[in-house]
């Protein structure tokens, strides 16, 4: 997952229609005074599509860490590990860790939206790509101590599942 290109999202960027949605929540939260605050956000505002997609990331800083308060259904699916409450230096996929760590420390020293357009090669040597966004969300609304992110369901293909070694789950 090397050589990602990110986006630093503004209101007249492209989104798809589901991160749109997610984006245009968050962007209406109230700022205090300058990142949205994390009390104004809930996973009930996030599309139903978009949700099993999503992640809550809790942001520590002694070290800096990022633990996984929420994990989306379909994102377990995906990777085939269920990821709430543990911390992403955990995560024994060198390549998963650091390409996840490089996007959430983005957010939280740049305090910006990003969309994030993820290459990989799936073990077959096929070229494929998804699609996601992180969002930086503050208890005090100068720091960042939380991040919404979510990959983009239509940019997922079996191609995904095969890099992990998994199968889609179907008919839920």
């Amino acid at each position: 997952m090397n050589d990602s290109i990110t986006i630093e999202i503004d209101e007249e960027t492209e989104l798809p229609d589901n991160l749109r949605a997610v984006y245009d929540i968050w962007h209406a939260l109230p700022a205090a005074p300058e990142l949205p605050l994390a009390s104004g956000f809930s996973l009930e505002f996030v599309p139903a599509k978009l949700l099993p997609w999503s992640v809550l990331v809790d942001v520590e800083t002694d070290p800096l860490d990022f633990r996984f308060r929420f994990w989306g259904t379909e994102r377990t699916n995906l990777i085939g590990a269920e990821m709430s409450g543990k911390l992403l230096s955990n995560i024994g996929d060198e390549t998963m860790r650091e390409g996840n760590r490089e996007k959430y420390e983005t957010v939280y020293k740049d305090g910006r939206a990003i969309l994030c357009h993820t290459p990989i090669v799936t073990r077959s040597g096929l070229n494929s790509s998804r699609l996601s966004i992180r969002l930086p969300l503050s208890n005090d609304g100068k720091t960042v101590s939380r991040i919404y992110s979510a990959v983009d369901p239509a940019s997922i293909n079996e191609d995904h599942y095969a890099y992990y070694g998994t199968s889609p789950k179907r008919g839920l």
